[in-house]
């Protein structure tokens, strides 16, 4: 049996706030403070067209995501949830998950272009605009072991 961790969505809203949000402040001074005040200056997250060929999420750019996805991958992406963890959400918003954004988004211009904060952004944009609210969770599960 192995101990691994799951995320939980235990709350998110189906309704999209304004797409896209500009916010300004001063620039904060630490790390920690950057990491708490992280969040895009402009971000558009809009449900996808049907597909015309494949676009992940992806930040080539630093400072900037983009791409096309669903909502449960953009949760790894912001919550840095492994492959062999799980995304699991509460019934009545399992739909939600599996449905495709198109998504982009570019952090404040006095913030450093750092992919640690692109994920704290990216956690600030899911709970302003989905009311997104994870917990995590411990699983035991079975593995093989070569």
């Amino acid at each position: 049996m192995l101990n691994s961790r799951a995320v939980v969505v235990v709350a998110a809203a189906a309704l999209l706030r304004p797409i896209v949000a500009a916010q300004t402040a001063d620039a904060p001074s630490s790390p920690a403070a950057q990491h708490a005040s992280a969040a895009f200056e402009a971000a558009s997250i809009k449900a996808a067209p049907p597909p015309v060929g494949f676009e992940p999420l992806r930040t080539l750019t630093p400072g900037r995501l983009r791409g096309r996805s669903n909502l449960e991958n953009v949760i790894r992406l912001a919550y840095q949830v492994e492959g062999y963890e799980t995304v699991t959400s509460v019934p009545d918003i399992a739909p939600l998950l599996k449905k495709e954004y198109v998504t982009d988004a570019v952090l404040r211009a006095d913030l450093p272009r750092e992919f640690t904060l692109v994920r704290a952004a990216t956690r600030r944009m899911l709970e302003d605009r989905f009311a997104v609210r994870v917990r995590w969770e411990s699983q035991l599960g079975d593995v093989l072991v070569l």
